[in-house]
């Protein structure tokens, strides 16, 4: 039977599972913005987040302020026309989260063979172009521009977008997940990663559909 406890053991003993059986849903409007009125930002950061279940298998994810049944999480937002990014390693919190993606793009850079250290980058979707191949080069640059803490050893990505229909955009598609070696999704997406016991991370997306229905995960 679909519940919160079973969630948090899978987590624990098989994550792979967890975000095939469940639906993740984050309070973004909590966890995003540190003064919203003021269009302030959250920074990225260690978060105290709450786990509550939802009927059939809807997980939701809220700031938490109680520390008893709170779990410690490093949590990677969104910013308008940005790249965000933080190094995790050994001294971060085991878990990690990100922001709902929708025309953005994830980006992992390993900085060792085990993935011991890692830098994850965030970055927006409504830069100009969007989801167009226009859009998709300016993220190419932020990318590329943006400083890392060591040169990375290899690096994987996650676009959240669809490039403008045609043999343009599909010849795009098929040579950046080649190159640049991408996974594409065309809906929605949020990133979970976990510390393994050996030290490495590892992270999985979940597909999400508009109607934030899982279409499955994938190992990045």
């Amino acid at each position: 039977m679909p519940s919160l406890t079973e969630f948090k053991e899978l987590v624990k003993s098989n994550p792979e599972q967890a975000f095939l059986d469940y639906v993740l849903e984050i309070d973004e409007e909590s966890f995003d913005w540190q003064d919203s009125n003021a269009g302030i930002r959250a920074e990225p950061g260690p978060r105290d987040i709450e786990w509550q279940f939802e009927e059939p298998n809807k997980i939701k994810m809220y700031p938490s302020l109680n520390q008893d049944t709170a779990k410690k999480i490093y949590y990677l937002p969104w910013k308008n026309k940005s790249l965000t990014q933080v190094t995790l390693d050994k001294d971060s919190p085991a878990q990690f989260l990100t922001s709902e993606f929708s025309n953005c793009r994830f980006t992992i850079h390993y900085h060792d063979a085990e993935g011991k250290t890692v830098t994850v980058m965030h970055i927006a979707g409504d830069v100009t172009g969007g989801g167009s191949i226009s859009g998709g080069n300016t993220r190419n640059d932020m990318e590329t521009n943006a400083p890392l803490p060591s040169p990375a050893v290899r690096s994987r990505r996650l676009s959240v977008s669809k490039p403008v229909p045609g043999f343009k955009g599909a010849a795009w598609k098929k040579y950046d997940a080649t190159a640049k070696d991408t996974v594409y999704y065309d809906s929605q997406a949020v990133v979970f990663g976990y510390r393994k016991k050996n030290g490495g991370w590892v992270f999985y997306a979940q597909n999400l559909d508009q109607n934030k229905v899982s279409k499955g995960r994938i190992e990045l």
